[in-house]
């Protein structure tokens, strides 16, 4: 089990054979049977399986079962973390289970359904939706994971300020859809712990094309006639995130020792102003540390610390020549990160502490990756 998917998703054993699932993610996960024959919570004795845990499930009938997570998928097993356990020598084509049999439609069907008036969840709305249905949402929170298996669904928000979709930290993702021409308009989700929110994403695309009557002679229509430039401007913040913990030497919440313990104590806000961030502290490590209690989880909620953002230019420019007939030249040039500055992509948010409570890696809070460098693309085609 990683987060958000069971890996592999197809496994084939032979009967009176056993599977272990193992959560290797930092989210609970589970797997559940859609026909409910087995299930994770029978074997490991509770329905949340914390990441590091593990069970052992044996497999006494022939068959095809799909299977699901209950916090990351739809209960049919057509949306999200979902799997399958073949079983003996049974044939199986992959994607059987995840057809409706639906078809998207075109126009809006006139059925408006109100939550939570009508319907208490907006999963309940959902689920009764036909294509071209409006579900349309209410002032309020919700506290829910949404599965969208039906094609042409507006899903719409009276309010996008007060229309809020919650996962308390514990859901993955707020909406999943898994059917086409499916529309999320007009509200905010927050506290979902897959999708690392970013407070700010500005994209500014533009193209001009030098206009062909500026030049009164041959010679500077040649130069200067058919040039053509484009380009993609993005502003994007860091992504909230939080902090891996690790105890060596040390039992933590899993019983286990040295492996993956459970979240660290945040004791303020770790987050550094952008002039005072540099290559090798992009945070304030000392406003991270481990539980005083090695078996109690700690403080933190995941998404304490906003990660780097970057400003990245990309440019191309295009030099078109006409000849006779439909013969024609075109030069181009791009260049992506066009002004080579330096883009953090990844930092070292990994705590590791020995028994003392003495952090142990030295790359915490470093960074440890970037995006590309400048890079440049010539290109020349010729048309006839």
């Amino acid at each position: 089990m990683a987060d958000n998917s069971y890996s592999p998703a197809i496994v084939r054993v032979p009967v009176e054979s056993s599977i272990v699932f193992i959560n290797t993610g930092r989210n609970i996960h589970n797997a559940i049977a859609v026909d409910k024959s087995w299930s994770s919570e029978s074997t490991f004795g509770n329905i949340e399986m914390p990441s590091g845990a593990m069970t052992e499930i044996v497999f006494h009938d022939r068959g095809a079962f799909p299977y699901y997570c209950s916090f990351h998928a739809s209960p049919d097993a057509k949306v999200g973390m979902t799997g399958v356990v073949l079983v003996g020598d049974v044939e199986y084509a992959p994607g059987q289970t995840s057809e409706r049999g639906l078809k998207a439609v075109a126009d809006y069907s006139g059925v408006t359904r109100h939550v939570p008036q009508e319907y208490p969840t907006i999963q309940n709305a959902v689920d009764a939706a036909s294509p071209g249905d409006l579900v349309l949402v209410d002032k309020g929170v919700y506290v829910e994971t949404v599965f969208v298996t039906t094609p042409s669904v507006t899903i719409r928000g009276v309010d996008r300020n007060e229309v809020v979709l919650d996962g308390q930290f514990t859901f993955g993702n707020g909406i999943m859809v898994g059917a086409d021409a499916v529309a999320v308009e007009n509200m905010t989700a927050r506290n979902y712990t897959l999708n690392g929110s970013r407070p700010h994403n500005l994209s500014i695309n533009y193209s001009y094309r030098i206009p062909g009557d500026l030049w009164n002679n041959a010679v500077s229509k040649a130069v200067l006639d058919g040039w053509q430039i484009s380009g993609i401007t993005s502003v994007l913040s860091g992504a909230r995130q939080g902090f891996t913990l690790a105890l060596t030497g040390v039992s933590n919440v899993n019983g286990s020792v040295g492996g993956p313990a459970s979240r660290v104590d945040v004791v303020c806000d770790p987050n550094l102003p952008r002039g005072e961030r540099t290559l090798l502290r992009q945070f304030k490590t000392e406003c991270i540390q481990p539980p005083a209690d090695a078996n109690r989880v700690g403080n933190a909620r995941n998404d304490e610390y906003l990660g780097p953002g970057y400003i990245n230019h990309d440019f191309s420019l295009f030099k078109n020549v006409s000849f006779a007939g439909r013969r024609a030249l075109q030069f181009r040039a791009e260049l992506y990160n066009a002004f080579n500055s330096m883009q953090v992509s990844t930092v070292n948010t990994t705590a590791q502490f020995d028994a003392s409570g003495k952090q142990t890696n030295a790359a915490f809070g470093q960074v440890t990756a970037a995006r590309d460098s400048r890079r440049i693309q010539l290109a020349l085609r010729f048309t006839f």
